[in-house]
């Protein structure tokens, strides 16, 4: 199959629709974005496989040739060698541009488990593998497969500790009568405990307010999962090296946060509820830390 053809995943889809009508068909796409409508419209879901971990975003390590917006292939297409951070790019336009063109279809992120080969220098580690995969969740991703097995012991290990958390995670992103929201962030500390910088952001999608259109003001990004019966759900990212001091202020006007649960963390410790201020949670995320909390 010419991999230009642009009728092929239909007809994919619909050969596989005549030999099983219940099979659902899935496309994973790796490029950012080649003809996205075109090749998804067929598709029940759509995977997506961002791999930035160990890569060189300038200098194909294989072909040996630069790489830039237009030419070369360095594994992890219009990354810019960010890391995670590249993750939550990716997917949120990914979800944007689903969102723009009319298409509703489940997004499953596929977090990077692999390295130490051709285009990546370096395994993931177990905290940047558990990034990955909260930050497809926060952009919308209602799915995970992970790519590929047998991997390293940290990242079993942190795949494990998501797994137990899942059954407890799940009810709130599929919830009959969920409402995500994106909590207002105060960033407090920067990369040093004694580095004052109170700039509050309010998010815009997923992120910040952008200094750029790509790069969150200080690296943080949340969402938020309200139920009417169970509580909230918030799940944030720190994706930057260094570590990050957040005040996070929760949408829910019904909730008092008198009582959090931390489902999953990697790196976070929350310092106070300012209960007596409004519905504020003081959290230190170490680099690149993510958690997964509920409030109620």
């Amino acid at each position: 199959m010419n991999p230009d053809e642009l009728d092929a995943p239909r007809r994919t889809a619909e050969w596989i629709e005549e030999l099983d009508g219940y099979h659902p068909v899935s496309l994973v796409l790796n490029c950012n974005n080649y003809h996205l409508s075109e090749y998804t419209r067929s598709t029940d879901i759509l995977f997506t496989d961002v791999y930035p971990i160990g890569i060189n975003a300038t200098y194909s390590a294989v072909y040996h040739t630069p790489c830039t917006p237009s030419f070369g292939v360095c594994g992890c297409d219009e990354c810019k060698g960010r890391g995670v951070e590249d993750v939550s790019t990716r997917t949120k336009r990914l979800s944007d541009m689903l969102r723009w063109t009319g298409q509703r279809k489940p997004i499953w992120g596929v977090p990077q488990a692999f390295g130490e080969q051709s285009f990546w220098s370096r395994q993931p580690t177990g905290r940047e593998f558990t990034a990955m995969t909260m930050i497809y969740f926060i952009h919308g991703a209602t799915g995970i497969s992970p790519w590929i097995a047998p991997t390293t012991a940290g990242i079993m290990d942190a795949a494990t500790r998501i797994a137990k958390a899942l059954p407890n995670i799940t009810p709130f992103l599929t919830h009959a009568a969920v409402t995500k929201h994106y909590p207002k962030l105060e960033l407090v500390l920067s990369s040093t405990r004694d580095e004052s910088t109170f700039a509050t952001h309010d998010q815009t999608g997923s992120t910040f307010s952008p200094v750029s259109e790509e790069r969150p003001i200080n690296g943080i990004v949340a969402a938020q999962w309200d139920t009417p019966d169970r509580g909230s759900l918030l799940i944030l990212v720190n994706l930057l090296d260094r570590p990050l001091r957040v005040s996070v202020s929760p949408t829910n006007d019904n909730l008092k946060t008198r009582r959090t649960e931390m489902l999953l963390s990697e790196g976070v410790e929350i310092q106070e509820k300012q209960v007596e201020m409004g519905n504020e949670l003081l959290v230190d995320v170490e680099a690149v830390g993510s958690a997964v909390i509920v409030l109620t």
